[in-house]
């Protein structure tokens, strides 16, 4: 990317194009330290070439946004999407794909802020919508979903958190299929709710269900896109009903 600085300059296209691929590698690796400043030098550089009213700065706005939030830096984030909110419903509309999306990542800063009010209706919101513009079992709105089920969770807010993760179990059964990484993911968040809740008998299938479909994928050498959260929480609930995990590995 130094050459290509070097010969086009910061503004070229090319070069804001390079940043944004290099940035998206980082974010895309964890690695949010190094993504940060290289996102803020592309919203500089797209504000300086094409304003901030222009769709493409507010989305690589949006995605600096997102980077605050990876990295705990909730305040930040929050303020910057909600600028960003307010950009795309002038350019795009309320409604747009991005506007929701981003959205979508405001209540999620609410929310680990603890401004629940804030983050509940606004994820309301966000869900009303894209269930009815994008449909109910949309990548997008099973995302919102998700969010909000784990919100719920955290707050207690057990019988609405289960309802949630039921419908997200749903969706993702009928458009990824069973053995979908994602799926295996809502299956663990269920189960794991109803060992939090000490319903072992109903957690039990959906455990030994996830365990069985993480085995295999092990055995398939497809470990890596099982390796999240989810599936850490999946195990500790193996363990507490008594299982003995490594005997799925």
């Amino acid at each position: 990317m130094a050459v290509r600085r070097r010969l086009q300059g910061e503004d070229h296209p090319d070069t804001l194009e390079t940043k944004q691929h290099l940035a998206a590698d980082y974010i895309w690796e964890g690695k949010y330290v190094q993504a940060e400043p290289m996102q803020r030098d592309l919203v500089d550089a797209m504000v300086r070439v094409h304003g901030e009213e222009y769709f493409e700065t507010l989305a690589s706005m949006g995605n600096l946004a997102m980077i605050y939030g990876y990295e705990d830096k909730f305040a930040e984030s929050a303020a910057l999407y909600g600028k960003v909110v307010d950009g795309l419903r002038r350019v795009k509309g309320g409604e747009h794909l991005l506007t929701l999306k981003f959205m979508e990542g405001l209540a999620w800063d609410y929310d680990q802020m603890g401004k629940y009010a804030e983050a509940d209706a606004l994820y309301s919101k966000v869900l009303e919508a894209q269930s009815r513009v994008l449909g109910k079992e949309h990548p997008d709105t099973l995302i919102t979903v998700t969010d909000m089920a784990a919100s719920c969770r955290r707050r207690g807010m057990y019988p609405q958190a289960e309802t949630l993760l039921v419908a997200e179990l749903k969706g993702r059964r009928h458009t990824l299929g069973d053995g979908h990484p994602e799926t295996l993911a809502s299956i663990g968040d269920l189960g794991w709710l109803y060992v939090t809740e000490g319903r072992y008998a109903e957690a039990d299938p959906l455990l030994r269900e996830a365990a069985d479909r993480f085995a295999k994928a092990s055995s398939d050498d497809s470990t890596s896109v099982f390796q999240s959260d989810s599936l850490k929480g999946l195990a500790s609930s193996c363990i507490q009903i008594g299982w003995d995990w490594l005997s799925y590995g």
